[in-house]
């Protein structure tokens, strides 16, 4: 099997399966932006911006009007070579 480049960063898939851990050890209910970012260690802002890029195809988020982003579930099909 050849591998597919889906185009994504490592920072993005770093903070996708970052995501779907969190969801995961929380029983499924939503994780914060806040988690994430402390799971990876990359910059809120950064965090933030990637979820809303995964949010168009891969996640389902629910943006704040204070700029924080909440991750409510995970696609049932992930990018290619996420993990």
């Amino acid at each position: 099997m050849a591998d597919h480049d889906d185009g994504l960063s490592e920072e993005t898939k770093a903070i996708y399966r970052a995501a779907r851990q969190a969801l995961a050890s929380g029983g499924g209910r939503t994780c914060s932006d806040e988690r994430i970012a402390e799971a990876t260690g990359y910059d809120i802002n950064l965090v933030r911006d990637r979820l809303v890029f995964l949010g168009s195809d891969y996640i389902d988020i629910k943006p704040r009007e204070d700029g924080r982003v909440d991750v409510l579930g995970i696609s049932t099909e992930p990018p290619q070579n996420i993990d």
